[in-house]
């Protein structure tokens, strides 16, 4: 009887509606984007969509170098895209950051939203110049066989248990 009213319970809430501040639900959160390695700037670093205004930056490397320098969005990986995309963010050029400060919460402007962006830049405004970018894309799961193979790797690294024989135990 217990079961039924588990279920039972699962199901209505399952059922009851969306409260209407929600947000939009994209398949594209939870997608990545990673920063390449710029030679002059040192700029890497993961880009993670976190709702459909926000983002995460984990990791981030960045000199400083360069004025003035921010995150921007663009609708492809192109110098031209990037031209006419969306500042996000706060100004970067300035601050150093050597990949172990707590990550960097991104929100878009109010109102603005990531739909039609696909890819990020380290862009220096005055240069019109790409530090370095990224194309957000869904994070890649480890296929079935994969998972198999760690969890015999990890079975085949647990420690060996002997049994002791002691000398009365030993028929003669």
């Amino acid at each position: 009887m217990g079961s039924v009213r588990v279920m039972l319970f699962t199901i209505v809430l399952a059922a009851a509606p969306m409260p209407a501040d929600a947000g939009l639900l994209s398949p594209e959160i939870g997608w990545q984007a990673s920063l390449t390695f710029d030679t002059h700037h040192h700029v890497s670093g993961t880009v993670t969509i976190v709702d459909e205004d926000s983002l995460r930056v984990d990791d981030f490397t960045y000199d400083g170098g360069g004025h003035p320098v921010y995150f921007y969005l663009g609708t492809e990986e192109t110098e031209e895209a990037f031209k006419v995309g969306q500042q996000i963010g706060p100004l970067l050029n300035g601050t150093i950051f050597d990949g172990t400060q707590d990550p960097l919460l991104l929100d878009l402007p109010v109102g603005q939203t990531l739909e039609g962006f696909h890819s990020i830049s380290v862009w220096c405004v005055r240069h019109s110049s790409n530090f370095g970018s990224g194309t957000f894309g869904p994070v890649p799961v480890p296929e079935p066989a994969a998972w198999a193979l760690l969890v015999l790797g990890c079975w085949g690294l647990r420690p060996k248990r002997t049994k002791k024989r002691h000398p009365q135990d030993q028929k003669s």
